[in-house]
């Protein structure tokens, strides 16, 4: 029974090859275009969800007023703000990550050449860093990587544009700052390249170099990151945070009022252009499947004379039913069919045109694929 609904099926579909194919083009247009925009947001939903502690990992906000004008907020903070939040009992370690200018890395090449190269990804971080995020070593140990002074890490992809596929733990890396002054850093660990979706673009972890105390609270230049016991609320320790920095005498003695916040790397907000992305791809969804009904209901109506011939030879409304629900099904099959070779077909491009923020349609399966699917079942009804 069923073999014989599909060939009635394909029979009318190849029949009504013109109606066919504007229902097969508005639906794979319109999905398609969903699709891209879900799996570009998806993208944004996924940052640094590769960290085995990420839920228990939180970065510090700041707002500061200065005369009691409105505060300024800002993901930088004052380098004394890690020393406040590490004494509390419920903060298991704490980690600082700030940007620095751009360097010229020199080192020791074959035969005695010398190589040298600009980078702009260079980031002065501790080794609690390494042990607070995931990035796994391939070269060294995370424990003792920069925990000395002048240590330095380096990605795969850096330090095989250094060193080849050669082992460069002890080599030694000069790096020269525009103004001239340089420094010589022994690289301690090869990590692998930061995955794209992560807020940690590097390809050198430097060792942080002390600060003065007297510094501690002059230009928030840093971003800190805190790493949580267990399932410790982390309202009730900004509370405590905030009402410490209250007596930091540096603060008071020039009208400055600081506050922080902790937000959990694992709660991504999406921006408010990618909030207007979703309700595009909700409204391109539902004009498709309004275009999809409308085609339809107007096919039913030059097939009054079909349905009244097999009303006579004894089809059921049931029959009829199963009839038009096969045809659907396979108009959405063949859309679904088009839209992920499409999809695949242009992905390429499309990760190479957003910096590899799209997810992956096949190798990064989300609830994003079963929802896509999910959504062309209403044919089926």
């Amino acid at each position: 029974m069923i073999s014989h609904y599909f060939k009635l099926a394909k029979k009318t579909i190849i029949k009504n090859k013109h109606y066919t194919a504007i229902n097969v083009f508005g639906l794979v247009c319109g999905m398609l275009s969903a699709l891209v925009i879900a799996k570009y947001v998806g993208g944004s939903l996924h940052f640094d969800s590769f960290h085995v502690t990420r839920d228990r990992i939180y970065s510090i906000t700041q707002e500061e007023s200065l005369n009691s004008n409105p505060p300024k907020e800002s993901k930088a903070t004052y380098w004394g703000a890690g020393d406040l939040i590490k004494q509390y009992p419920e903060v298991l370690d704490i980690t600082r990550y700030s940007g620095q200018v751009e360097y010229l890395v020199q080192t020791d090449g074959e035969k005695g050449s010398r190589l040298s190269f600009l980078e702009n990804k260079v980031y002065a971080t501790d080794s609690s860093f390494l042990r607070i995020f995931t990035f796994p070593f391939i070269h060294g140990d995370a424990a003792p990587a920069l925990s000395r002074i002048n240590s330095v890490v380096l990605t795969k992809s850096t330090s095989k544009k250094y060193f080849g596929d050669a082992n460069p733990v002890g080599r030694v890396l000069t790096l020269r700052v525009p103004w001239g002054e340089e420094r010589n850093y022994e690289i301690a660990g090869v990590v692998e390249d930061v995955p794209f979706k992560s807020r940690f673009m590097f390809d050198f972890l430097i060792s942080q170099t002390s600060i003065a105390r007297n510094e501690f609270w002059t230009v928030p230049d840093c971003s800190t990151f805190v790493l949580l016991r267990g399932e410790e609320k982390s309202d009730e320790l900004a509370k405590k945070l905030v009402t410490t920095l209250d007596l930091v005498e540096q603060l008071k003695a020039t009208n400055r009022k600081a506050t922080m916040s902790l937000e959990s790397i694992a709660n991504i907000q999406l921006t408010n252009t990618e909030y207007l992305l979703v309700a595009v791809g909700v409204f391109i969804v539902m004009i498709s499947w309004i275009n999809y009904i409308n085609q339809v209901i107007a096919q039913s109506y030059l097939r009054i004379k079909q349905i009244a011939i097999l009303r006579v030879m004894g089809s059921t409304k049931a029959n009829l039913k199963a009839q038009f629900i096969v045809e659907s099904s396979l108009t959405c099959m063949v859309s679904l069919i088009l839209i992920i070779a499409i999809y695949l077909g242009i992905e390429p491009s499309l990760q190479s045109l957003t910096n590899n923020h799209m997810l992956s349609a096949i190798s990064d399966p989300t609830t994003i694929n079963f929802i896509f699917i999910a959504i062309l079942l209403p044919a089926l009804r």
